[in-house]
């Protein structure tokens, strides 16, 4: 069952008192202990389908419980998600406002704000496939965090003791940290 991925505790005790059980009722059915540890195995079923039984139990429990990057994509997913959301809401409706205004008119700063707003969403994409498990969106994410830093550092230069830029920017650089690909070790031959 651990190789098959099943490493918490719980599930494995749980498991084992399932199988004890069903030894003990074959046992009464007068098989030997080694054919009802055999029909015991089958009657509960391959690895595989234990396992997807136990994490759909877990619920968000098991939604954490993966090897590291997933674990960090999971979080990082979330995280950017939620700053997708609300910066693409925001950039939305305050576009949506200039539109209906009388004197609207299009500058480059708002060619620049539509084209924000469509790098969120592309975020908020992004976000959801790489919370899913797509490790390929690591690289989006990794344009946004530096989006995110360098703009949040320009907004700080600005405006300082801003806090939700102060998060934001601190968020960008931890996201950068966190997914900046690993350098491979160079060769060398003698």
């Amino acid at each position: 069952m651990q190789v098959a991925g099943i490493q918490s505790p719980v599930p494995l005790e749980e498991l084992e008192g399932h199988l004890r059980e069903e030894i003990e009722a074959q046992v009464k059915l007068g098989m030997s202990e080694a054919e009802a540890f055999e029909v015991a195995v089958r009657n509960i079923g391959p690895a595989r389908g234990l396992k997807a039984e136990f994490n759909q139990a877990e619920g968000s429990a098991g939604w954490l419980e993966a090897d590291k990057a997933t674990q960090i994509n999971r979080v990082l997913g979330l995280l950017w998600m939620v700053y997708c959301v609300g910066s693409f809401w925001k950039l939305t409706h305050g576009l949506g406002s200039g539109i209906l205004s009388l004197d609207f008119q299009i500058t480059p700063l708002f060619m620049v704000a539509v084209l924000m707003d469509l790098i969120y969403l592309r975020g908020l994409v992004a976000s959801v496939l790489l919370m899913g498990g797509v490790r390929r969106e690591r690289r989006f994410i990794l344009f946004l965090a530096i989006l995110d830093a360098v703009g949040g550092v320009v907004v700080l230069l600005i405006k300082p003791f801003q806090p939700l830029s102060f998060a934001f920017t601190i968020l960008g650089f931890m996201s950068i940290w966190l997914l900046w690909p690993p350098q491979k070790p160079k060769l060398t031959t003698q």
